[in-house]
């Protein structure tokens, strides 16, 4: 197994229980009468990351190609263990 495959499994597992966990903590805890914008919330920081990490990762890339990995994997880890 290459190490992009072995990444590409470690980050699916992750992310897969980080967002179905996310809309869970959100909807249990925030009171009813926000719930919709702290969903709302969430959601456009999603979006927003997906525009600003390719851009990081680009400029991680750019710097080392080996360094795009082990970073990667050390920020999904982590992004799971804030949701813990």
């Amino acid at each position: 197994m290459s190490c992009t495959e072995l990444f590409v499994w470690v980050a699916s597992i992750f992310t897969a229980f980080g967002f179905s966990n996310s809309v869970n903590y959100i909807s249990i805890n925030s009171p009813p009468e926000i719930q919709e914008k702290m969903m709302g919330l969430s959601q456009s920081m999603l979006s927003l990351g997906r525009v600003i990490i390719p851009i990081i990762g680009a400029y991680i890339g750019g710097v080392d190609a080996h360094l795009f990995y082990p970073i990667a994997t050390i920020c999904v880890f982590g992004a799971f263990l804030i949701l813990l």
